[in-house]
């Protein structure tokens, strides 16, 4: 039986009828991790990292010379990975990509 909520057949695993449950790094909504098809990214914002896809592990240092912070994101312009601070930074405050990094 396929998803109740994101109506595929991808992600039986956690519940009959269910795919997993996953929260985009970057933008904060809950989606299913199915969502993420394109390497785990997030469907919602399009530039945020999904937990548990290969490749996005958040142990890896943002692209910042020096930054200690989590990478949250692997497409930001002109650098890829990158910490939530940086990313607000690349898109600009009062972007629409900005404000909403900056709401989570």
């Amino acid at each position: 039986m396929p998803c109740t909520i994101c109506k595929t057949w991808w992600g039986q695993s956690a519940a009959p009828g269910q795919c997993e449950q996953v929260t985009c790094m970057l933008c904060g909504t809950r989606q299913c991790k199915g969502n993420g098809l394109s390497r785990g990214t997030c469907g919602t914002c399009h530039y945020g990292m999904l937990p548990g896809w290969y490749g996005n592990d958040d142990s890896l240092p943002c692209k910042y010379k020096g930054c200690t912070g989590r990478i949250v994101s692997r497409y930001a312009p002109r650098k890829g990975r990158v910490c939530r601070e940086h990313f607000i930074r690349i898109m600009g405050a009062e972007s629409e990509y900005g404000r909403m990094a900056k709401v989570t």
